[in-house]
């Protein structure tokens, strides 16, 4: 129909608008095209991006020293220390990690042998994009090798073992959780060589330039407030 229509009744009300005589009806598309206008400014416009940090107590310097880079350039960033309240869920806490932007893994040898840690690892890799999800600080250089990614498949097979052995002295029907316990040390064994195989396979940045890095990152990926 053509953009111009010919209106040659009297008192004709047009699309809800009072048109007298001989009149040309202008049909403008503005609604559609403030509509599309505004959809085109919010894809080009960076959401608030959250990230996840997960550490080892032991590396809190680390994470802290990443924490304030990433503040500053107005990340909202999900820590333990300040999002965690007194006597809330700890396992809630650990498992929200799947639902931040990215989370930032602080890799060392404690954070590789911590439960806490590890569970929190296994709860991202749940994620279909989960590679794609995590940015690893690699602190402890030894996982780039073969034989070193071996001994921590190796540190939680012993850790599943000890613990099963713990288990038989326990009467079957008061050992509760203790078998989802047992079967989470088991899958933490089972998924660590995809994991480390997944931080490896990463041109992971030095931890002194890591907070640069990961805000560089996510500007890329459209995920930096302005």
């Amino acid at each position: 129909m053509a953009d111009n229509i010919r209106n040659n009744l009297q008192n004709v009300s047009i699309g809800g608008n009072f048109v007298g005589g001989n009149q040309t009806v202008h049909h403008h598309h503005h609604r559609e095209t403030a509509s599309t206008a505004a959809e085109k400014n919010a894809a080009a416009t960076p959401k608030e991006a959250t990230v996840f940090l997960s550490y080892c107590r032991a590396n809190s310097d680390e994470a802290d020293s990443i924490e304030r880079r990433l503040s500053d350039a107005g990340l909202i960033v999900k820590r333990d220390i300040r999002d965690l309240p007194p006597w809330q869920s700890i396992l809630a806490f650990m498992q929200s990690i799947r639902d931040q932007d990215v989370a930032v893994l602080l890799i060392s040898d404690a954070y590789l042998k911590s439960h806490a840690c590890m569970y929190e690892v296994m709860e991202i890799m749940k994620e279909k994009d989960y590679h794609d999800r995590i940015l690893p600080v690699v602190i402890e250089r030894g996982i780039y090798n073969r034989a070193k990614q071996i001994e921590y498949i190796a540190h939680w097979q012993h850790e599943a073992e000890q613990y099963k052995t713990a288990m038989q002295t326990i009467e079957s029907e008061n050992q509760n959780d203790m078998p989802k316990a047992l079967k989470q040390m088991k899958q933490i064994a089972a998924s660590m060589e995809e994991f480390l195989k997944a931080v490896a396979s990463k041109n992971n940045p030095d931890i002194s330039d890591a907070g640069d890095a990961i805000i560089a990152h996510l500007k890329h990926r459209n995920l930096l407030p302005r």
